[in-house]
């Protein structure tokens, strides 16, 4: 299922993901909350500082992708200034080894004053075996 955003949404969103593509730290920075925080799907968690410190430039061990889609899959829960959105975050690449596949993903959103990314989850899409 997919389902479509807001603009007012899916232009964070949009930026995100060009961002990560990209390997962008500048453009990171920007449409990161100073409040962000992500939880992986093996229970790991990276604050802001260290999610940017993914694309440190010259790091042998920096992210890069060949491939980074986030597509939502149902429609976003707005309540005030704070959004829900959940769909699938699909990528290719490399972080200390190969960073292929498809997750289950949350975002966070809030309103300050600008709509920033504040929250990251991201799961597996069914159980391990």
């Amino acid at each position: 299922m997919t389902a479509s955003l807001p603009p007012f949404l899916q232009a964070p969103l949009d930026r995100w993901v060009a961002a990560e593509l990209g390997g962008d730290l500048a453009a990171l920075d920007t449409v990161l909350h100073e409040a962000f925080l992500f939880a992986g799907p093996y229970g790991y968690l990276l604050d802001r500082r260290a999610w940017l410190a993914r694309f440190t430039p010259g790091d042998p061990h920096a992210t890069t992708f060949s491939t980074f889609t986030f597509t939502p899959d149902v429609p976003a829960r707005v309540v005030h200034d704070t959004a829900l959105v959940v769909g699938t975050q699909r990528q290719t690449g490399s972080h200390q080894g190969e960073v292929a596949g498809a997750y289950r993903g949350t975002l966070v959103l809030v309103r300050d004053p600008e709509w920033l990314i504040v929250g990251l989850h991201l799961s597996l899409p069914s159980p391990p075996e």
